[in-house]
């Protein structure tokens, strides 16, 4: 009898493992299972050339991982400017006026996506201070 129950025990354990797993991997490719921004794209043939003992095969799926971050950082750096800013600063007030459209607009012209992300969310009146708790408002809302 105390055979069973622990061999009971050890399938819950492994299922709820298993289950675990699949649910973070799903949640690191996002909803479509594509990578999210910035990645390459290439984990499962990572995985699979560690599984396989490729390194050739990892070494290149890992720099080009490395070149599109790079690429992508570079993308980001060049944004770092005060025309950037004072746009930003626009589409918050738009954002807090409700005027998500102009908001929108901004970012698209930018080539950022914004608090947006493409989930279709109203954040109208909300600014940037969208996900912060009541008591971590400034002041200024």
């Amino acid at each position: 009898m105390k055979k069973s129950y622990y061999l009971a025990v050890a399938i819950l354990g492994l299922l709820i493992t298993t289950g675990a797993v699949s649910l973070i991997s799903l949640a690191a490719t996002g909803e479509t299972g594509t990578p999210p921004p910035g990645r390459a794209g290439n984990p499962p043939i990572m995985r699979q050339a560690i599984i396989d003992g490729d390194y050739d095969t990892w070494a290149t799926a890992m720099q080009e991982e490395v070149t599109a971050l790079r690429q992508r950082a570079d993308e980001m750096e060049g944004k770092i400017n005060q025309d950037t800013f004072n746009k930003l600063q626009e589409a918050n007030k738009l954002m807090q006026n409700g005027d998500t459209e102009g908001a929108r607009a901004i970012f698209k012209e930018l080539e950022m996506k914004g608090p947006f992300h493409g989930k279709g969310k109203d954040f109208e009146g909300k600014g940037f201070n969208r996900g912060l708790p009541p008591n971590q408002q400034p002041d200024n809302q």
